[in-house]
C-alpha cells in the first residue's frame, strides 16, 4: 500500500464546540461544490443557495466560524509540551508536506465549504466550520491559550483555502455553533492518521484484500487426453487469447487498459500480460474518487488521474471525448465508489479488472 499518496474519504459527524463571529475584510468569491450546494438546499430555511456554484462576500460582512469536533479527524501528532508551546507561539511552520512528513508538530484541520446564512438584523452572512479531532476538546477547554490557538489556526486555514482576509477583531457568539453541523465527507491523506487508529487499519485491511487473483479451473486428466487449459472463473472468461503468444512488453512501462460500464459498475480492464503470482503479490493499487493508480513492479506503473485538465489527459492518454471508451469519457463518469472497489486478477489470461 503507497500509504504516502494514498487519501481516503473519511465520513463526519461533527459536533459543535463553539462559535466566532469575524467579518471580511475585502471582497472575495468563493468557490462550492455541487455537493456542497446540494447540502445548502436542506439546511435552514435562511440559507441563501449560491449561484454558479460561488458565493460573494462583502467587505465588512460577518463571518462565523464554527470549531467542532470529530474523532475521524486527524489527531495531531505525539509530541512534548515544549514543542506544542513552540508551535503555538509561531515557531513552526503549518506547510502540509513538511508537516505529514513528521518535521514538525501540527494539528490538522478540515475547512468546510463556505454557507451563507443570516444574523440576527436578518443580515447575510458567511459561515465556516472548522472540524478538530475529539482528543482537543479537554484541552480546549481547560487551556485559554489553546483554544485561541486552534482559532488563529482555523482563521489562518480558512483564509488559505478560499481567500477570504478576515478581521481579528474576534466576538464570541453565547451559541454553539452558527447554524447545524450536517454529516459530510472529506478527502484525507491517509498519512496523517496514525497506525492504530481505526480509519488507517480499516484501509489497510481493504488494500489487502482488494486484488482477488482468480486461479484457472483445472480441466478433467485422462491418459488418452491431451493436457488442455481451462477459461479463468470471472468477467475474463471470455477474454481468448494467450498472453504467452505476446512480446514481453519492456519494464516499468503503461499497460493498455480500456473501461466500459457494467450495470452500476464501471470496469477498467487492463492488459498486463507476462505477470507472475509472486508479482501479483507484491503489487499496488490504490482507488481515489478520481484516480487509479496501478504498480507492479518491476513491469507495469498505470496511473489514471481524471482530476488533470482534458489536454492533459490527451496528451497522456491520447483519444478524444466522441471516443466511448477514451479516458476523457470516463472522466466524464461519476466519481469512482473507492468504499466498494474490487480487483480480479487473472494471470492466465494476463488481464487485471479494476471494478469501481
Amino acid at each position: 500500500m503507497d500509504v504516502l499518496n494514498s487519501t481516503i474519504r473519511a465520513t463526519l459527524s461533527p459536533l459543535a464546540g463553539f462559535c466566532i463571529k469575524s467579518s471580511a475584510l475585502q471582497p472575495a468569491v468563493c468557490k462550492v461544490t455541487g455537493e456542497s450546494t446540494a447540502a445548502l438546499s436542506a439546511q435552514t430555511s435562511s440559507a441563501i443557495l449560491p449561484l454558479n456554484n460561488t458565493i460573494a462576500v462583502a467587505r465588512g460582512q460577518k463571518v462565523f466560524i464554527n470549531i467542532a469536533w470529530d474523532a475521524n479527524v486527524p489527531p495531531p501528532p505525539d509530541a512534548s509540551n515544549d514543542e506544542i508551546q513552540k508551535a503555538m507561539n509561531g515557531g513552526q511552520d503549518f506547510d502540509d508536506d513538511v508537516l505529514a512528513s513528521g518535521g514538525a508538530w501540527f494539528v490538522p484541520v478540515i475547512v468546510s465549504e463556505p454557507r451563507t446564512d443570516v444574523d440576527k438584523a436578518g443580515k447575510p452572512s458567511i459561515v465556516f466550520d472548522c472540524v478538530y479531532n475529539s482528543s482537543l476538546k479537554s484541552r480546549c477547554l481547560r487551556e485559554p491559550n489553546f483554544r485561541a490557538f486552534l482559532t488563529e489556526l482555523g482563521l489562518q486555514r480558512i483564509e488559505a483555502q478560499h481567500s477570504v482576509a478576515l478581521s481579528r477583531h474576534l466576538g464570541t457568539p453565547n451559541i454553539a455553533s452558527k447554524g447545524k453541523l450536517f454529516p459530510r465527507t472529506a478527502l484525507v491523506p491517509l498519512r496523517l492518521y496514525p497506525e492504530a487508529h481505526p480509519l488507517r487499519e480499516q484501509v489497510t485491511k481493504q488494500k489487502a484484500s482488494l486484488i482477488q487473483e482468480i486461479e484457472p479451473q483445472a480441466p478433467p486428466a485422462t491418459i488418452h487426453e491431451k493436457s488442455t487449459e481451462s477459461k479463468p472463473k470471472g468477467i475474463l472468461k471470455n477474454l481468448t487469447q494467450d498472453p504467452r503468444s505476446q512480446t514481453p512488453e519492456s519494464d516499468d512501462v503503461k499497460p493498455r487498459f480500456a473501461w466500459a460500464k457494467e450495470g452500476d459498475r464501471i470496469a477498467i480492464k487492463v492488459h498486463a500480460p507476462n505477470v507472475t503470482r509472486v508479482q501479483v503479490q507484491n503489487a499496488t493499487l490504490d482507488v481515489e474518487p478520481r484516480r487509479v493508480i496501478l504498480h507492479v513492479p518491476p513491469h507495469y506503473t498505470l496511473d489514471i488521474d481524471l482530476s488533470l485538465s482534458d489536454a492533459q489527459i490527451a496528451a497522456t492518454f491520447g483519444g478524444t471525448s466522441s471516443s466511448e471508451d477514451s479516458v476523457l469519457m470516463l472522466k466524464r463518469q461519476r466519481e469512482f465508489d473507492v468504499e466498494g472497489a474490487k480487483a480480479e486478477w487473472s494471470i492466465q489470461q494476463g488481464r487485471l479488472t479494476v471494478f469501481v
